[in-house]
């Protein structure tokens, strides 16, 4: 028989011909562990071409006694070759899955309101491992979407394996002569079976490949402590108040609690979720059986059950966790084979093609949940970003004032409203409706820092410029200005700006508003300007002094209206002036006093009116004048008094008319002169009274006329004249 045909272990590379004969081997596999079998080979061919079996897949066939081989199927991510003779060359083959080769994969990728099985499967499928095929998601939990995952210079490999690990997942692999599957899996029900037998008897005195049967040779069980309780919290920026505190505790040992935050959770759902993977990850293998094996059927994820051991507890349904594969056959290579061939204890002494295996493995009833042995991914630093938004918008944030970034590492963001999450913004002060609020707009650049290195968890703690965004004045000229300026927005056209200037000798503050400056302060505001003050208003200002107001000129002050001037005082006005005062009114003059006028003038008052001038008194009017007075009309003088008119003159009366005068009395008039009354005129004086008038003409003529005219006297009568007629 020839040494292929009585292999106990065969080897095959895709895409290589020759015969590869299988020397030894020595693998591990694991639940939540990559496979990687060594596998050393002979073959007849020298200098098998490297790249012909790097990456190629391979397959490790390990025949059993029941005709079911067991099949380790991988691809090769090493190969080596170690020796050579005249007859044949050897080899070394490190096999490895496909999962393997995401190890080799670095990036920096942010996902979004995505599950984190939906982020598994984006990423091996990016790798170019096909679903159903090269993996499979057998879960059975509840997934909410992820709102910001950040996979931070991280392998693929790692990425993956630490949300597997937070999440409670696990993975193993299955294994057929045409391939292998990745399973990814959450619930007992996933666990595979060994192939053949599942029952696996213990026998103590079995070794090597002498037993008829396979066996279990060496079994050990045992029991640790383990933390009992695992208290988790975390804190939601939302709900401010909220208790996040999740407890749970396990079935014994609770006095050993676990205290952790963050919880990496925001709702208290999921920290109990969290809280219960992390409780079943630290108690997963509590219980856990390591033995030993000459079944060449053990499959790490897979279940078996070990009967007849001496202790009756220890017999019952197993997951096997880890496995360690060891077998040699030197047989295969010929006598020329053997001597490169160590044993266990490095003798290199012909023995015969054996196989046996390690263990570990934990009851069956037991949900494994992956250690969380991943590191988290963590920024040393913080960062720089470009705030983004959508398109056509120049300020994009939420009711928190959060912004989105797009960070200088992202190479598939698309400076859009989808590139991160939501992020605060740090502020120079914050409280329940005070303090500031700066919101960075897009395209500006800013600082990014992670609470506790975290890259799911970013923060806005700054901004800064760059060559593209420059500060709004020239440097270092203009080193000594510090400024605070906005710009309007749309558009950018205009800007709100405080300035100040240290400049020794020319400092200064600059205050400018684009549109509107509104000032309220609810006590005293007192201004102290040193120098001249120039207030300069475009278009209309009003002024409101609910109480007193006093203003004080300590030199001289001008007021310039060129339209309109209206003063209205409800109370009193009292002007005080020291000097002269000069009132010229281009137009007209109107002055309307309800009240009584007084107006006491201590020198000489003159009063020129240039055209008309109406005096309209309502009630009565007094006019006292101390000393002489002067009345000129240019023109005609009109007086109508509608009651009564007392004119008392204690002194000379003189009045003078150039023209016409006369006077119109509606009800009686008498005069009444305490001396001589003499009456003079030019031509005639003429009193009549109805029919009756007596009529003096400078002719010297008198004419009475009269129906009857009567002559009395008390005393004589005296008729002198030239001539006397009687009728």
């Amino acid at each position: 028989m020839s040494p292929a045909s009585s292999a106990f272990f065969e080897f095959a590379i895709d895409g290589i011909s020759d015969q590869l004969l299988v020397l030894g081997f020595e693998g591990r596999e694991g639940v939540s562990q990559l496979f990687e079998f060594e596998v050393k080979l002979s073959c007849d061919a020298a200098g098998l071409a490297f790249d012909d079996a790097l990456g190629k897949p391979a397959l490790l066939t390990i025949h059993t006694d029941n005709d079911e081989p067991r099949h380790l199927h991988g691809i090769v991510g090493r190969f080596e070759e170690t020796g050579t003779n005249p007859k044949s060359t050897t080899y070394t083959a490190t096999v490895v899955p496909r999962f393997w080769t995401l190890g080799l994969r670095q990036d920096c990728c942010i996902y979004q309101d995505l599950s984190t099985p939906d982020v598994i499967k984006k990423v091996l499928e990016d790798a170019g491992l096909a679903e159903g095929e090269d993996f499979s998601l057998n879960l059975q939990g509840s997934y909410n979407p992820r709102e910001y995952c950040v996979q931070y210079r991280e392998s693929d490999f790692a990425f993956v394996s630490r949300l597997m690990e937070e999440d409670g997942m696990f993975y193993f692999f299955e294994h057929s002569d045409s391939g292998h599957k990745l399973v990814i899996a959450d619930h007992t029900g996933a666990y595979g079976v060994i192939p053949g037998e599942t029952n696996i008897p213990y026998r103590e005195d079995d070794s090597g490949m002498q037993s008829v049967a396979e066996s279990v040779n060496v079994a050990r069980y045992s029991r640790s402590l383990r933390p009992g309780k695992v208290v988790l919290t975390d804190y939601n920026f939302t709900k401010v108040d909220l208790d996040l505190a999740s407890e749970v505790e396990g079935d014994a040992e609770t006095s050993y609690e676990i205290y952790d935050f963050p919880g990496r959770y925001i709702d208290t759902g999921h920290g109990s979720e969290r809280s219960t993977v992390r409780m079943e990850s630290l108690r997963a293998e509590r219980d856990l059986l390591v033995g030993e094996s000459d079944c060449r059927r053990l499959v790490s994820g897979h279940k078996f059950t070990l009967e007849e051991h001496p202790r009756d507890d220890m017999n019952q349904e197993y997951l096997l966790l880890r496995v360690k594969h060891v077998g040699r056959q030197p047989q295969a290579g010929g006598a020329d084979a053997v001597a490169d061939v160590p044993d266990e204890d490095g003798e290199h002494e012909e023995a015969e093609r054996m196989y046996e295996a390690e263990f570990e493995a934990i009851p069956s009833g037991v949900l494994y949940r992956a250690p969380m042995v991943t590191p988290q991914a963590v920024v040393d630093g913080p960062q720089t970003a470009v705030v983004t938004g959508p398109a056509g918008e120049e300020i994009y944030c939420d009711e928190h004032g959060r912004v989105k970034v797009q960070f200088h590492w992202d190479r598939l963001g698309q400076k859009d409203d989808k590139t991160s999450c939501w992020m605060r913004v740090s502020q120079p002060w914050s409280g329940t409706g005070y303090g500031g609020m700066v919101i960075p707009r897009i395209g500006n650049e800013v600082i990014v820092s992670f609470l506790e290195g975290d890259p799911d968890r970013p923060i806005v703690t700054g901004h800064v410029y760059n060559g593209s965004a420059m500060f709004g004045y020239s440097l270092p000229g203009d080193k000594t200005r510090t400024s605070l300026k906005t710009y309007s927005s749309p558009g950018g056209a205009g800007f709100n700006e405080l300035r100040f200037e240290d400049a020794a000798g020319s400092e200064e503050v600059f205050l400018h508003a684009q549109k509107d400056w509104n000032i309220q302060v609810l006590n005293d505001r007192t201004q102290s300007i040193g120098n001249d003050h120039t207030h300069t208003v475009g278009h209309d200002e009003k002024m409101e002094v609910k109480n007193d107001r006093t203003r004080k000129v300590g030199a001289n002050e001008s007021v310039d209206v060129v339209g309109n001037e209206t003063i209205k005082i409800g109370g009193d006005l009292t002007e005080t002036v020291g000097g002269s005062l000069n009132l010229t009114v281009s137009g007209a003059q109107a002055v309307k006093v309800t009240g009584a006028v007084s107006n006491a003038f201590e020198a000489a008052q003159s009063t020129t009116v240039g055209a008309d001038d109406s005096l309209s008194v309502s009630g009565a009017q007094n006019v006292a004048v101390t000393g002489n007075r002067g009345v000129a009309v240019d023109g005609d003088d009109s007086l109508n008094v509608k009651g009564g008119h007392s004119v008392v003159v204690k002194g000379a009366d003189s009045l003078s008319v150039d023209g016409d005068h006369a006077m119109d009395l509606k009800g009686a008039s008498a005069i009444e002169v305490g001396k001589a009354l003499e009456i003079k005129a030019g031509d005639e004086i003429k009193l009549e009274c109805g029919s009756a008038s007596i009529t003096l003409k400078k002719n010297g003529d008198i004419e009475i006329k009269g129906n009857n005219i009567n002559i009395k006297g008390s005393g004589n009568i005296t008729v002198k004249g030239s001539a006397v007629a009687q009728n």
